[in-house]
């Protein structure tokens, strides 16, 4: 099963509030991917799995694609993230 959210906000900066999610060392069971663009084939930020809740996700741009997989076999938590915006300003002059 996969779920999908894309932002599409200036800056976009997601910070996990909560996060307990299938852990697997290479994160191939349950899973939350995020990506730097408005679809999964932009760059990937994070690849997320575990209990540790992760550093804060940056995009380089206006948009955040994250996709959430999940299998039938084993349940947990899950997550809570919150998102914010930034804008970028150099001189009086609005530039990112």
């Amino acid at each position: 099963m996969s779920h999908s959210l894309s932002l599409s906000l200036p800056l976009s900066f997601q910070t996990f509030n909560e996060f307990e999610i299938e852990q697997h060392q290479e994160c191939a069971y349950d899973h939350l991917e995020a990506f730097d663009g408005d679809s999964d084939t932009a760059a990937i930020l994070g690849r997320l799995c575990g209990s540790k809740i992760p550093e804060q996700l940056v995009s380089t741009g206006n948009k955040m694609y994250l996709r959430f997989i999940s299998d039938a076999s084993v349940q947990r938590k899950g997550f809570q993230a919150t998102h914010s915006t930034g804008v970028c300003m150099f001189g009086g002059i609005f530039e990112c």
